[in-house]
Order: structure tokens, then sequence, then C-alpha cells
């Protein structure tokens, strides 16, 4: 596995200051791994964060904007030239001479049935060229599903090497994970917390007190146990750090299993959109 398999940061719904400052909190408490996105509009407060940190000791996984890409309009869109302005606005932004992964931000839907294909292939062709160029060194994507990989594998010329998914308890995506595994794809979770609706299971609350640990210590720690990076997305210092009490406990492969249990398929809203746009055939 490529990624470190650790609690990663994240920056979203956050202004360009309030990125600077959880950042620099979040570098304070321990975090290593950081994840950004264009969309959130605040890489250059996380930029000026990270300048104080050792560079060789960071993981910076960066994803597009998605802009352009899934609108009426993407028949006439250049999917190759939108990511490449995107990268170079990330670094820029950033002010970082490389990212560690950039993913593509969700796949173009395949109901726009003439453009899908092309659209994503022609966005992964320029993170391979910015891997040529070093400045990039893993790439990857972000909610595909098998079909969008299987089809983005036709026309790649460089590994897909991480896939980021909305991950929880109730909502474990198993065919998408097992895949993306089977082809050498390292997984980070988006929302591994379902925006805090998972730290109210019962059995989590049980569990968290059997271990002496909060419930969402003890999410975070099934994450890591699957080997799977769980980002969250906290801006409250204690809160914080106290997610990286998931790195000091195992839990049981009983326990692992009940959690395992816990899968109904509920998940975030807009997620639920895209996917069922995405499932037309």
């Amino acid at each position: 596995m490529s990624l470190p398999v650790s609690v990663a940061y994240g920056t979203t719904r956050t202004t360009d200051e309030e990125a600077y400052k959880n950042v620099c909190e979040a570098l304070e408490a321990g975090y290593r791994v950081i994840n950004t996105c264009a969309a959130y509009g605040n890489e250059q407060g996380m930029g000026r964060a990270i300048r104080g940190a050792a560079r060789d000791e960071l993981t910076i996984v960066s994803l597009d904007s998605n802009t352009g890409r899934s609108s009426e309009d993407a028949e006439h869109f250049d999917g190759y030239q939108a990511t490449e302005r995107q990268i170079n606005e990330t670094l820029e932004n950033l002010g970082v001479e490389y990212v560690d992964y950039f993913l593509i931000n969700w796949p173009v839907p395949r109901y726009m049935e003439n453009v899908w294909r092309k659209l994503n292939a022609d966005s992964w062709r320029a993170l391979e060229d910015f891997v040529d160029r070093g400045l990039i060194r893993h790439i990857g994507v972000s909610n595909f599903l098998p079909y969008h990989l299987e089809e983005l594998k036709k026309t790649a010329r460089l590994p897909i090497e991480l896939n980021q998914l909305e991950l929880h308890p109730t909502f474990q995506q198993r065919e998408t994970v097992n895949y993306s595994r089977k082809h050498g794809m390292d997984i980070m979770a988006w929302s591994p917390l379902f925006k805090g609706r998972s730290v109210k299971i019962p059995e989590i609350i049980a569990m968290a007190e059997r271990y002496g640990k909060t419930p969402a210590q003890v999410i975070l720690r099934w994450h890591l146990q699957h080997k799977v990076v769980p980002v969250v997305c906290s801006s409250n210092r204690e809160r914080m750090r106290s997610n990286l009490g998931a790195l000091d406990f195992e839990l049981s492969d009983e326990d692992m299993m009940a959690i395992d249990n816990l899968e109904t398929g509920e998940h975030v809203e807009a997620y639920s959109y895209t996917r069922q746009q995405n499932s037309v055939k």
C-alpha cells in the first residue's frame, strides 16, 4: 500500500483563513496526510499552513473541481486542458513543487453516453503527463464505480493507484472496494463517520464504552484495520486530536465483524443522486 495507513485531515467547507488555521493545528496534532480539493476554494490557505512543515513528511492528496466535465455542454468540453489547468492552479495555490496524489473527482455520468468515456480518459491522460513531468507522484480517482474503472483502464497508460469513496459502517461499497483492491488501488474514505450519524449507532456506542474510546475512534479504527484511510474534517481542536486516538488500539475480529454487519445502504444524499444517474444504461 503506497498511501500511509493513517487518519487523514480534510479541508472541506472552510475559507482560506479557516483552512490555514485548521491545517496548522492538524499538523501540530500529528496529521501527516492532508486532503484538499480545488472546489473547496481554500488551497492558498492550506498552502500557507504546510509551508511550515517538512515537505517529505507530508502526503498531500488533491482532487480536481470537476467543473465542466459533467455539465450540459460537456460534449464541447476539453477534458485534458481543463485538468491540466486545474493541476497547475493547485500547484501554484499550494506553493509546492509536486503533489503526492492527484485524483479525478467524480466520473462523468454514464447517462452522458456520447462523451463520458472520452472525458474521463482525457482527464486521466493529463494526470499521466504530469506524472511524467514529476509534478504528481501518484494518480487516482474519486467515486469511480467498477464500470467507470474498467472503461478507464482500457486507455490508461499508468495504473490507477487510489480510489476515494464514501465509506462508513452503513455504506461499505464492498463491490467497488473489492474491485479496486483487486486491481491494485488503495482506498480512502470520505465522510468516514457519515456526517456524525455513525457515532450514534447503539452498537458502536456500546463498543466504545468497552474499549474506553469514543464512538468516532472506534469507527476510524475499523477503517484503518480494513486498510482504508479515513479523511476527517473537524475544525474543533479537541476533536481533531481525539480522532488520532484511533491509532493506538485494536478492535477484535468479532468487533470488526459486528461493524461489518451494520451495512444498510444508507449514504449521503448528494451521492445518491449521482450514483442513480451513473447507473442509467
